[in-house]
This record gives structure tokens, C-alpha cells and sequence, in this order.
């Protein structure tokens, strides 16, 4: 639920986007092995309702990508205690 409510924040704010380049995880993706190849054919509800706005979805395969989402996560977690001993 909480991808969905991030793509309409966006859309609502920043209007309609064409694409989005996520990692591989399973709201987004279904894989019949972990850390495999993503199933295009078998959706998953954040998928079909991306497709039905015409978004298309980019399966993240490599490490720069993950990468960068990792460092973005990592950088976003260790803020907020300090925002909020700093409040």
C-alpha cells in the first residue's frame, strides 16, 4: 500500500510519469526464485495498477542500481533519529 501511496503523491504533485526503475522486491516484481529473473507475465497489484496508468515498470538487475537505493535508505534511516533528537 505504501508504494501505491508513494506513486500518487508523486502523480499529484509532480504530475504523470512514464517510467519507474525499482529494485527487484516482490511488491513490484514476482520472481519464481529469489534473486532471479522477474516473472513480466504473472503481475503483482502494484504492477497491473503502474500498467494501468501507463507506467512501465524496469526491473533493477544491476548492483549500481540497488546501490543507489541502498545508500538512499541507509541515508534516510540514520537522519530521522538525529531530525528527531535534534526536534
Amino acid at each position: 500500500m505504501s508504494s501505491l501511496q508513494g506513486v500518487r503523491e508523486v502523480v499529484e504533485t509532480q504530475g504523470l510519469f512514464s517510467s519507474r526503475y525499482p529494485d527487484r522486491g516482490s511488491h513490484y516484481w514476482y520472481t519464481e526464485d529469489a534473486g532471479g529473473k522477474v516473472d513480466k507475465m504473472q503481475l503483482t497489484q502494484v504492477h497491473r495498477a503502474l500498467q494501468q496508468l501507463g507506467i512501465t515498470l524496469i526491473a533493477a538487475y544491476s548492483p549500481e542500481a540497488r546501490g543507489r537505493s541502498e545508500r538512499a535508505f541507509r541515508m534516510l534511516q540514520d537522519r530521522l533519529p538525529k531530525e528527531l533528537a535534534l526536534a
